[in-house]
């Protein structure tokens, strides 16, 4: 199965990149939705991108809610949080 990493500075998505593997998914949450994630495919939570006015975020990843979050941490193991 594969991991789902939570990453939640700008800090955390660096140290989980430099770990991650291919396959694994990556949701940013709270202030990880600042980390400037290039072209890596990355999920974040909407409320958290709006929160943080970081609309012009919605045309670069996909955006998801608390719903499909609690669904994603059904469906991986294990699951890091990234601080």
């Amino acid at each position: 199965m594969a991991t789902l990493h939570l990453i939640f500075s700008r800090s955390g998505y660096a140290a989980c990149t430099e770990r991650c593997l291919a396959g694994d998914t990556l949701v940013l949450l709270q202030d990880g939705v600042y980390a400037p994630f290039g072209d890596r495919p990355v999920l974040a939570l909407g409320s958290d991108v709006i929160a943080r006015g970081m609309s012009d975020r919605l045309d670069q990843t996909r955006c998801i809610d608390m719903a499909e979050l609690v669904n994603l941490t059904t469906r991986h193991q294990p699951i890091v949080s990234w601080r």
